[in-house]
């Protein structure tokens, strides 16, 4: 796992405001660690790195389209991928669920894929330029949750 230079900034100047507080004795310091914690803590996935989650514990919520209307209020997962040059790539999701991949720029679903090809299997290219963020989102089908693997991959 990775941090950007700007979270890591913030986490260096959370710890010299942590470090300032104990220097003078002062006593809430509980959410300077928090905020140190969020701040360098982050989600990546990167190329031919599986990493694995559970759709019970959300972090995120969006509203995949390709979701059935009433689970579009449930609980998912979104991981930030940056490409490293301009291609096509591939996130495959394996899950012991009905699994949902989708890639959103921003707030802007890209594309959605509900994995009709199988049941706990799912497949999605997209394009992306060198050095775009964007966030791969694992939900569950109808609200199914479970735990997934998520890989990344540049398509050839």
């Amino acid at each position: 796992m990775t941090a950007s230079r700007g979270s890591s900034r913030r986490a260096l100047c959370s710890f010299a405001l942590i470090a300032a507080a104990l220097a003078s004795g002062c006593t809430p310091i509980v959410y300077g660690i928090v905020a140190l914690r969020r701040a360098t803590v982050s989600r990546d996935v990167v190329i031919d790195h599986p990493v694995t989650g559970d759709t019970r514990q959300p972090d995120a919520r969006r509203a995949p389209t390709c979701a059935r209307r009433e689970a579009r209020a449930h609980a998912d997962q979104a991981w930030r991928f940056v490409a490293t040059r301009d291609a096509t790539f591939t996130a495959h999701v394996r899950a012991t669920h009905d699994a949902i991949v989708a890639v959103y720029d921003g707030d802007r679903e890209l594309l959605c894929e509900d994995d009709s090809a199988a049941v706990g299997e799912g497949r999605l290219r997209f394009i992306a330029r060198r050095g775009q963020s964007v966030w791969i989102v694992v939900d569950g089908y109808r609200g199914e949750r479970g735990p997934y693997e998520l890989t990344v991959s540049r398509s050839e």
